[in-house]
């Protein structure tokens, strides 16, 4: 079977990516192996070996404690010139301790040089001497407990995240895999394997990752936090209390990937079964799941999301992104005393396919997403609710292909005549619509996501307060409390300053025969208006301004609607919640304003 040039294009510039993110995830390996050998392992080996050293009296010539200032911090190092006899001949050695270089682990290198400084006036100075090698000798064996238990884990939290970086590349690709098997089983006319185990869902996966993110931040934040108080609570500089929201925060979010792997482990596997294999843009997508416990009362509500994913920035900035491109939702149709759910969507023609596509940056998926009200029948658990949420990620190419099983047409038509009225009342509910003697009035009322703006405001207050804490410290004691202050007041009063402003904005707009005209204001005052000349529907546009995401993962996209114009782009209603609801908003001010236009040439 030969694979068409857009399967292999895919597959070349998948086999890149894929070596690409293995020799990160390596080099991550190497970064964390490296100190492991070096501050860790070699140390320890040499303090193995000089556990028959013999102590000499020795004269120290010189002794000196040197700071090594780089751009974030100031490391320590002792440097020592001594003279001392082994076996009535004379040695000269520069070697003070076990450990090279310099570092800033504690206070072993100014507690060290006081020590030495001490015994150099008294004249007690003790040299340990190799008696292989008389040339060989140390100052100090001491062997660092401290330094044992950095280097570790700072090794291997390297080491950690690396294996998960290639742990995540080789899941992807093997997802990858199976998605591009039923394509090539699609294009050969054969079955696809997958038919018969179905797709795993994301849910599994997404606590296992919740689990090791926030283990990587404990493991991080818990030394850190430690080694921090150690020495800063004791000179009373309390503002160090704040490293331990690393550790905090770390511990919430693997108690969130518990949680995610318990609520795994009561409902179970659910595999997806795709119907048509694979599915199809320009024709249908869907299929089927079974629960092995539990049902739903109420059918639950499944999502079809084609979603384009990529990355942008480097190193410390990247971000991944995960744009909207197309969707639509419908209730599930419950078969099996509500254990088998069922959906089937309809999709347009020329919504891009899966993989890599010429114009998108990163790569297509889609997924079928469900939510709803699980009831489990466990032995343990009989009678409980809980909330189901999963997503499958599933292959769809380009054609006409539909589905071994189709809803009634009568039960198809009812369904998209509730799906209209659902958008339409939701509509109605969130931007107030008034006729006017001259067209309409739409009202985008302030206060009307209160949950948002709350957010904004805590975590503005929040990270803004912390900055004001920091701003007292640093009067006093300085230094990179000044840096921090900047750090935490900046972005607290930008999200502070975003969540007054959600809470409080308004909007009035006028639509008129070929005009719109729009007042902004904030809580109630009256700011500035704008106007311009709209004479076709086509001037109207839809932009997504702001996507939320609740505990359960779960995300709500809110729009704008805007009308573009004389050079002008005037907002006519905002904070729309879901796009169904958008659309029909933007549908009904395109009918109202060619109505006028009517009205005014008759």
């Amino acid at each position: 079977m030969k694979s068409s040039p857009a399967t292999r294009k895919r597959k070349g510039t998948g086999r890149k990516g894929r070596l690409s993110g293995i020799i990160f995830g390596a080099v991550f390996m190497l970064a964390g192996l490296l100190p492991i050998v070096f501050m860790t392992l070699t140390p320890a080996l040499r303090w193995v070996s000089t556990q028959d050293w013999q102590p000499v009296t020795a004269t120290i010539r010189h002794l000196q404690l040197e700071s090594h200032r780089g751009e974030d911090s100031t490391t320590w190092s002792v440097s020592a010139s001594y003279d001392y006899y082994y076996q009535g001949q004379p040695y000269h050695s520069d070697q003070v301790s076990l450990y090279r270089g310099s570092d800033n682990v504690g206070t072993y290198w100014q507690d060290l040089q006081a020590r030495l400084a001490r015994d150099m006036n008294a004249g007690r100075a003790v040299a340990w001497v190799n008696p292989l090698d008389p040339q060989q000798a140390v100052l100090d064996r001491t062997f660092r407990a401290g330094m044992l238990a950095f280097s570790l884990i700072f090794g291997l939290i390297f080491v950690a995240v690396g294996a998960g970086i290639i742990a995540a590349v080789l899941y992807s690709h093997r997802r990858q895999q199976q998605q591009q098997a039923m394509i090539e089983q699609h294009l050969s006319g054969g079955a696809s394997s997958r038919q018969t185990t179905g797709i795993a869902s994301n849910s599994r996966s997404g606590g296992l990752f919740l689990l090791g993110f926030g283990a990587l931040f404990f493991l991080i934040g818990a030394p850190v936090s430690g080694f921090a108080l150690t020495e800063a609570l004791p000179e009373g500089e309390y503002a160090a209390l704040l490293v331990l929201i690393f550790p905090l925060a770390g511990a919430a979010i693997m108690a969130g990937g518990v949680q995610k792997l318990r609520k795994f482990r009561l409902i179970g596997p659910t595999p997806f079964f795709p119907d048509p294999v694979p599915g199809f843009s320009g024709g249908q997508t869907g299929g089927s799941f079974t629960l092995r416990r539990g049902h739903f009362r109420q059918p639950p509500q499944v999502r079809l999301v084609c979603l384009h994913v990529y990355s942008t920035g480097s190193g410390k900035n990247r971000s991944t992104h995960r744009d909207v491109l197309w969707h639509d939702q419908q209730p599930a149709l419950l078969e099996n005393s509500g254990q088998r759910v069922r959906a089937l969507f309809d999709v347009p023609a020329g919504q891009p396919v899966s993989g890599e596509q010429q114009g998108y940056r990163g790569t297509v998926t889609w997924e079928i997403q469900c939510e709803g009200e699980l009831m489990l029948n466990n032995a343990s658990t009989d009678g409980a609710s809980i909330r189901f949420s999963r997503c499958w990620e599933i292959p769809v190419v380009a054609g006409t292909g539909s589905a071994s099983w189709q809803l009634p047409a009568a039960q198809r038509e009812q369904r998209q005549q509730q799906k209209r009225q659902r958008a339409q009342q939701s509509a109605a509910e969130q931007i107030q619509q008034r006729p006017t003697a001259q067209g309409m009035l739409l009202t985008s009322a302030a206060g009307r996501h209160r949950s948002v703006a709350l957010m904004f405001v805590l975590m503005g207050v929040i990270f803004a307060g912390t900055g004001v804490f920091l701003f007292i410290q640093a009067s006093t004691e300085g230094g990179m409390l000044w840096l921090m202050t900047v750090v935490f007041s900046l972005p607290g009063s930008v999200l502070l300053l975003v969540g007054i402003v959600w809470a409080g904005r308004g909007l009035e707009s006028e639509i008129r025969a070929g005009e719109v005209r729009m007042i902004r204001s904030l809580f109630g005052v009256r700011l500035y208006q704008r106007s311009a000349r709209v004479t076709s529907a086509a001037q109207l546009q839809l932009r997504n301004s702001m996507t939320s995401t609740s505990a359960d993962g779960r995300q709500t996209r809110y729009y704008r609607l805007l009308a573009v114009a004389d050079g002008k782009t005037i907002p006519l209603a905002e904070g729309i919640s879901g796009r169904e609801a958008a659309e029909v908003l933007q549908q009904q001010v395109a009918d109202q304003l060619l109505q006028s236009l009517d009205d005014e040439l008759v």
